[in-house]
Parts: C-alpha cells; structure tokens; sequence
C-alpha cells in the first residue's frame, strides 16, 4: 500500500533533514512514473470513484500530508483543492458520509492551515453536510450534537435559521 511505500521513500529516498514538502514531491513523481504506489481512497472502489467522477482523489491521510507540506512553503491551497482533499470518498464508500470532513476541516483552519477567500463559504457547505448527515440519523437521541455542529456555522443568519429548524424539528427530543 501507498503506507509502506511512503514509509520507505522517506526513510530510504529522503534525509532524516529532508522538509516534508520535498519528500511529498518526490512521492508524487515516483507515483507519476509508476515507481510508488498511488495513494488512492481505502474505502472506495474503481467503481465508485469513476461513478462520482472522482477518480483522482487521494487517501485523506495523503492529503493531510500534502497540506502540511504546502503550508511548509506558505502556499495556501485553493478552496477546489481543499474540497478534494475532504471530500467524502477519501475516507468513506459513502459519498454522504460528511463527518471526518468536517472535524479535519474545523481542527485544520483553527490552526490556520486552511485559509482564503472562500474558505467561510466551503467550511458552511461542510457543516451543512454534517447537520444533514446527523439528521438522517434513525438514533434520535443526539439532537445536542446537531444543534453544537450547526453552530459552527459562519454565516449568522444562516446559523440562526439552522438551529431554528433543528429545534423545531426536534422539539418532542428536547421536551421532558
């Protein structure tokens, strides 16, 4: 797996003093020449991908990885590539499954290694997906938890309605 061969890359192709962002690179050529493993999704199939049009994601663990060696350089990726690198499939089967996106992509920005323009707007859609994926839930029992998510939302208005409706909807959850 991608694991073992990055493992081995960074511990035989690369000095113990190697910065990350150049050992990630020379990963990512040696997977472009065959030489490495590709770090693809561990859940998803071919399948899977090709029917979402998602065939080039990557593991959300190569992602991270590759985050961490951008921000090394100051470089702030784009909102499409940080849409990639959460995007449901990089660590699911389940193209719906929002719920590690979500907490990676609050722990990351709060660290400031997602930032830009429409990283407010993109971190939104997240939380939105996460508030819907919890709702869907057939568990009733956690409606505090959708109520906390929602609060993260960034645009008030929006954040004031979402909560509205969760409790509204929820109401015979909170009563008693």
């Amino acid at each position: 797996g991608w694991y073992q061969n990055f493992g081995l890359h960074l511990w035989l192709g690369a000095g113990p003093t190697s910065p990350l962002r150049e050992v990630v690179k020379s990963y990512c050529d040696a997977v472009k020449l065959r030489k490495a493993a590709n770090p693809s999704p561990p859940c998803a199939t071919d399948a899977t991908l090709e029917a979402n049009k998602a065939t080039q994601l990557r593991d959300v663990a190569f992602n991270i990885l590759d985050l961490a060696a951008s921000a090394e350089d100051g470089v702030v990726p784009s909102t499409a590539e940080i849409r990639l690198a959460f995007h449901p499939l990089t660590y699911s089967d389940d193209v719906l499954n929002a719920s590690l996106a979500w907490h990676l992509f609050m722990m990351l920005n709060a660290i400031d290694v997602v930032r830009g323009e429409d990283v407010d707007a993109l971190a939104d859609e997240i939380t939105v997906a996460f508030v819907t994926q919890l709702m869907s839930m057939t568990d009733r029992t956690h409606c505090h938890w959708i109520v906390f998510v929602a609060q993260h939302l960034r645009d008030q208005t929006r954040r004031e309605k979402m909560t509205s409706h969760i409790l509204r909807e929820r109401f015979e959850e909170w009563n008693g």
